[in-house]
């Protein structure tokens, strides 16, 4: 626009490429519009109060690193995240805000290239033909040279992309969240994620000594209140309306058993091998309850067995899907516990670990259930944990198309600069128009608006 209006106000006799400015014009104006789409979407799901809010978070590097063969899938340049429940995302707008370092940075590379080139242009053109050619010169190189596909390259694939990820109720939020969490390695999921609690039954109990039933029921709610998972839901829908308020502090999380204390008395709850570790002689081992085999769990306070609970699991139907598709994209699957009898033994009933990345874990003593007020994440859902793993396989799918994007666009700038040059040493840019400058950049967006097309849908 400033070479036209200097060409007119000068009189110089120089091509005007109106066209091709209006163009590059009208479309920064739509992709105005798609980002200002995307951040909407993106606000919708953010700021909904319908539900808890699923999020991606940065997992705890320490104790993934110790996981049996899954080393492949963690280590110092990994990327490890966990699924988290929140009721408000922090830093919504600083992320919004926030532009893609490696696209800032291949823009400030490619500008100045497009200007020095247009500069010797125009120097060997006015030398030849004077100052109006060599203005016309530069004032076409530059309409040729700046690519409009900058526009198109993370734009419209970051527009497509929060379209369908608003269809499941989920979004990125900011483009440099895509950056962010594209490469990951290692997805740890909650319990109750793999084991729903609407699947997991306490089918029967029994009770040793003088034991007192609704008691024993209220102390194990107050323990898996703090470790979470599917058994919290199951056993806090089994106490009264107002339960009595206990003191809990969880000692330790072992893989077979949990040892807590409850309002001063020392409970181990686990699997009859973590009774016997811990003094307690078990004498009934039987997993039979009704001529059905079930999952055992005991419960020991203060030196004594005080019960047995039968537990049916059941895995979630959708869960080995997940495990599935985030297996073909390289990333593996990590369920975290604190409940005993959730392990690598009780997956392989449900589905062939053997031939997929996923284990089971125990969750530390500092490590929290999954459940916050707040959390910070550029990856959120308020649909189910299948549309949050999407919208995180979303992240690699737009890297990928952004990255060959950012490819296109130094190629079609290398040449750009190459055809400039030999135009203007053969003294033929007064030959170039707008139509020309049109046909040149249509030559490189339509084939990455396909490239979009084709691997979002």
């Amino acid at each position: 626009t400033a070479c036209t209006v200097a060409t007119c106000a000068l009189g110089m006799k120089a091509t005007l490429f109106g066209f091709a400015t209006a163009f590059s014009a009208l479309l920064v104006r739509v992709f105005d519009f798609m980002d200002i789409r995307r951040e909407v979407f993106a606000f919708e799901v953010a700021s909904s109060t319908q539900s808890k809010k699923r999020v991606m978070v940065a997992a705890d590097q320490g104790q993934v690193n110790k996981i049996m063969g899954l080393e492949d899938y963690s280590g110092e340049d990994a990327l490890v995240l966990r699924t988290e429940k929140c009721s408000f995302v922090e830093n919504y707008f600083s992320r919004t805000e926030k532009r893609s370092d490696s696209e800032s940075a291949s823009n400030r590379y490619l500008v100045p290239v497009v200007l020095a080139v247009a500069a010797a242009a125009a120097i060997i053109c006015g030398v030849n033909g004077g100052a109006s050619a060599g203005i016309g010169t530069f004032n076409g190189c530059i309409s040729v040279g700046l690519p409009m596909l900058i526009l198109l390259s993370s734009s419209y694939p970051l527009h497509m992309a929060s379209a369908k990820l608003s269809r499941i109720d989920s979004a990125i939020i900011g483009e440099a969240s895509v950056e962010e969490y594209s490469g990951t390695t290692m997805i740890c999921f909650d319990d109750a994620d793999a084991f729903p609690s609407y699947g997991v039954a306490l089918e029967n109990l029994r009770i040793y000594g003088k034991g007192d039933i609704e008691t024993i029921i209220e102390q194990m709610d107050a323990v898996f209140s703090k470790l979470g998972g599917p058994l919290r839901s199951v056993f806090a829908l089994m106490i009264s309306e107002c339960p009595k308020p206990y003191r809990v502090k969880i000692d330790g999380v072992y893989d077979d058993g949990v040892k807590a204390t409850v309002d001063g008395s020392e409970l181990y709850i686990g699997s009859a091998a973590f009774m016997e570790k811990n003094g307690f002689v078990v004498t009934d081992k039987t997993k039979e309850s009704g001529g059905k085999v079930f999952s055992t769990m005991y419960l020991a306070e203060n030196g004594a067995l005080r019960a047995k609970f039968f537990i049916r699991y059941t895995l979630d139907g959708g869960f080995e899907a997940i495990i599935k598709k985030l297996a073909r994209r390289g990333i593996a699957s990590v369920i975290l516990t604190g409940d005993s009898n959730i392990n690598d033994e009780l997956l392989a009933q449900f589905i062939d670990i053997s031939k997929l990345p996923v284990k089971v874990v125990r969750r530390s003593i500092d490590d929290a259930p999954l459940h916050s007020d707040r959390a910070d994440s550029g990856i959120v859902s308020v649909g189910g944990v299948r549309d949050l793993v999407s919208t995180v396989t979303m992240c690699d799918r737009l890297a990928g198309i952004i990255g060959t994007m950012r490819a296109v666009r130094i190629a079609s700038t290398v040449i750009c600069a190459l055809v400039i040059l030999a135009v203007a040493l053969l003294n033929m840019a007064g030959l170039v128009s707008s139509l020309h400058v049109l046909i040149y950049h249509l030559f490189w967006m339509i084939p990455a608006w396909l490239v979009t097309r084709f691997n979002i849908g």
